[in-house]
Formats: structure tokens, sequence, C-alpha cells
């Protein structure tokens, strides 16, 4: 037992014996026909009870602390993750079968209107769009979108994504999005477009060009397009030209 476990216990119980001598004048002084004597035997055995539950309630917190200084608290801060996870996962899966379905009836109706000049063989309706389910990546999810590719498609990828994602934007900002918000706001992160384009994948072995879109509606989908943006609109560093002449 340490010193300072030792010095609790002396005074634990030397408050236990001053509690007990206080509580016997006050009896005393209320009740003039009692001696002290006939007091004295109540207040010790009130005093032992006391000690005895200080003494339990003691032992008590003195097993607790030891079984929580022996638990891995790694392993319980895995185990919460791992259950928020699956409750993130279920959640996420609840999402994803409203939110699809509308993404791509709002994909398959911005080329549709701009087929002329994305000159994309796409088909009567939604369904020409395959969904080929969910990508997740730096806590955001990406909604896949496939449709049969092109024989003549001359554009790069990059070039092309950014031409669809006017055209979202345009579609966004006319007629918004069915079953879904036009925008997200944040006063920290900025106010966006709800519907990002984020990748053009054309598939040749397979014959499929692939749509990957996220739906900006909450704070990590918000970061997520806002470092794209700060990406996409970095100041190129200037280069500062030093000729022989100036140097001394």
């Amino acid at each position: 037992m340490s010193k300072q476990h030792e010095n609790d216990i002396i005074f634990g119980f030397s408050y236990s014996i001053l509690g007990a001598l206080l509580v016997s004048l006050i009896i005393l002084r209320d009740n003039q026909t009692l001696t002290f004597t006939s007091v004295l035997p109540l207040c010790v055995i009130g005093c032992t009870v006391y000690l005895l539950n200080v003494l339990v309630i003691s032992l008590v917190i003195y097993f607790i602390g030891n079984i929580m200084k022996r638990i891995d608290y790694g392993v319980l801060e895995e185990y919460f993750r791992l259950i928020a996870l699956k409750i993130s996962d279920k959640r996420r899966s609840k999402n994803s079968e409203i939110i699809a379905p509308r993404l791509r009836y709002f994909l398959f109706s911005v080329l549709d209107k701009n087929k002329e000049f994305l000159n994309l063989p796409i088909g009567e309706n939604e369904l020409s769009l395959t969904m080929d389910g969910i990508v997740f990546r730096q806590n955001c999810s990406f909604y896949r979108f496939s449709m049969i590719l092109p024989e003549d498609l001359e554009q790069d990828a990059e070039t092309f994504r950014q031409l669809i994602q006017s055209y979202v934007e345009q579609e966004l900002a006319t007629f918004g999005c069915y079953g879904l918000r036009s925008a997200y706001g944040s006063n920290k992160y900025g106010n966006w477009w709800s519907i990002y384009l984020d990748k053009i994948e054309p598939n040749e072995k397979l014959h499929r060009l692939s749509f990957e879109l996220l739906y900006i509606s909450n704070t990590y989908s918000a970061i997520y397009r806002k470092r794209i943006f700060e990406r996409e609109n970095a100041a190129p560093k200037q280069e500062t030209v030093v000729f022989d002449d100036e140097i001394e």
C-alpha cells in the first residue's frame, strides 16, 4: 500500500472519530437526560458502519481502477469505430437507394439534352445508363454509371469531363434535380452545386464509358469539392529568369 493510501485511511478514520464526538455533543446538548456514556456506544456503532461503507466503496474503486489500467483502450476504440462504421454503412446504403436512381435520371437528362454537342450514343431513357455501384473514398460516396463507349470519342477524358460538368451546372441552375437539392451551402466550406462529375473513364476493353458522380450533401463532400476547386484554380508559380550579367 502506498504512502498516499495510508494517509487517506488515517484522515478518514480521524474524521470519523471527530464526527462521532461532534454528534455525541449535539445529542447531549439537546437531550439533557442522556449521559455521555449512553450516547457514545451509538456514535461508535454509527462510526463503524460509516467506516465499513467507506472501506467497501474504496475497495470497489480500487479494483475498478486496476481493471481500467489493464484495459487496452486501443481495442475499445477500434471496437466502437467498427460499430460506427457499420451504422454508417447501413445509413449510406439506405441513402444510396434513394440518391442513385435520381442521379441516373439527372445524368441521362443532361446527356440527352446535349447529345448533339457531346455526340454520345445515349438511349431513349435513363435505363441506357447502367448503375455500377458506389465507390467510397475520402469519406465521400461516388455513384458510378456507365454507357456504351462511342467509337469516335476524340476529346481527352478531362476536357470531356469539364464540358459535361458545365452542362450539369446549367441544368441545376435552370431546372434543378428531381428529388435532390440543387446546391449545398456551408459557411466554412463554401457554396457548391450539389452534383459534381468527378471522373470519366473510357474502357475500351469492355467498350464502356463510365461516369463517377459526387452528390454534395454533407461536410465531407463539401470539403472534397473545395479541395478540387482550389487545386484546379491554384495559380502557377512564376519562375524568375536570372541572366549572367545580373549576378555580381
